[in-house]
């Protein structure tokens, strides 16, 4: 059995991969659940949401192009804690999200298909390149004749964490945007070649386009 790490970069991956990826191949992603715990009180409970790695061996899969997600089902044979061995489970596939795909027998077609896709680049001619940060993440696009490619999202640390608040200015939060901001930039010279775009544009609704 041959396996592959793979990180789709755009909604064409994934449907690459809605295409490849067959019933009985094996699927092993990161992925979060929520957990319930029960209160000393006996009555209340509280939820927490918690990280783990599935690996499922697949029964079907599903591409959704409005979200570009690509959810594989299948049955996990792993114990984790949170999903029984057995049971059936939903990995969402998103695009700059790792993941490995393991196969009993490579077809040439598969492994071609998936070289192609890895010599592809994303928008050869753009012209343009887009910052936009969101509240809660950033995403950087590729613009050029008749092409708008978002070629990274990068969320910030606390974006996960649910029910998290803090000041905006406290040591803490500070530390973490900066933290946000360098690893933005890091995607921003992975994907935007300077000697080629020859222009740029940092946009936000608030004050992190001025920060950044």
């Amino acid at each position: 059995m041959g396996r592959v790490i793979i990180i789709p970069e755009e909604s064409d991956d994934l449907w690459m991969l809605y295409n490849i990826i067959n019933p009985g191949d094996y699927v092993t992603a990161d992925t979060s659940r929520k957990v319930h715990h029960q209160l000393n009180d006996g009555r209340n409970t509280t939820a927490s949401r918690v990280r783990l790695s599935v690996h499922l061996k697949v029964t079907c899969g599903d591409f959704d192009k409005d979200s570009s997600t690509l959810r594989i089902q299948g049955r996990n044979l792993e114990p984790n804690g949170y999903v029984a061995v057995g049971s059936f489970h939903t990995l969402t596939l998103e695009c700059n999200k790792p993941f490995e795909l393991h196969k009993k027998v490579w077809k040439q077609d598969v492994v071609e298909a998936l070289q192609e896709r890895e010599n592809h680049e994303v928008c050869p001619d753009a012209e343009l390149a887009v910052t936009l940060f969101q509240q809660d993440h950033a995403e950087i696009y590729l613009i050029g004749k008749g092409v708008t490619a978002m070629v990274s999202k990068v969320e910030t640390s606390s974006s996960s964490t649910e029910g998290r608040k803090s000041s905006s200015s406290s040591p803490s939060s500070n530390t973490t945007k900066n933290v946000f901001f360098r690893e933005v930039f890091a995607e921003f010279i992975k994907y935007v070649d300077l000697n080629k775009v020859k222009n740029t544009v940092i946009a936000s609704e608030d004050s992190k386009k001025d920060e950044f």
